[in-house]
């Protein structure tokens, strides 16, 4: 089982935890194709082989440390661009609003609020992560919704 790797400095483990965070995105790889595997949406590999599917229990897994090891259910799948990212999306993503008005993300347990709307927020993060003008680059991607499965939080 392919467990989904989740950023502690970013705090998605906690976010995808507590139910803020109930989506990631996944850079689609060459090869990598949408399809059915028994009647639910999937990502077949460009071996063929089934890499996520709809109703699949994954663990999650904090990057580095494999601290917070619990459970998801993906509960949605599907192919897009970067770009069609939206405010509900970027919100799903973890994108939290401030008192402010403002929108940010959580770097080592700062809440940083500097951005007028969520998509201008998840750019941001997107860069942090994979690169600066990484989310220009509009690459293909994976939009997998999940649901933490309750009672099945382990610490290592």
């Amino acid at each position: 089982m392919t467990a989904l790797v989740m950023s502690e400095k970013y705090g998605h483990v906690d976010a995808v935890r507590s139910g803020t965070k109930t989506h990631t995105l996944r850079i689609a790889k060459p090869g990598e194709v949408a399809g059915f595997y028994n009647g639910a949406a999937c990502v077949y590999s460009a071996r063929n082989r089934v890499k996520w599917h709809v109703g699949c229990r994954r663990a999650i897994k904090a990057a580095r440390t494999g601290r917070g090891l619990f459970y998801v259910r993906i509960v949605s799948i599907r192919e897009m661009m970067l770009h069609e990212m939206n405010d509900h999306l970027a919100r799903k993503e973890g994108i939290q609003g401030s008192n402010t008005g403002l929108w940010g993300y959580q770097t080592n347990g700062v809440l940083r609020c500097e951005y007028d709307t969520p998509v201008a927020a998840f750019a941001a993060l997107w860069d942090s992560i994979h690169g600066d003008g990484a989310f220009d680059k509009n690459p293909r991607v994976w939009a997998i919704g999940f649901e933490v499965e309750n009672g099945t939080t382990r610490t290592y």
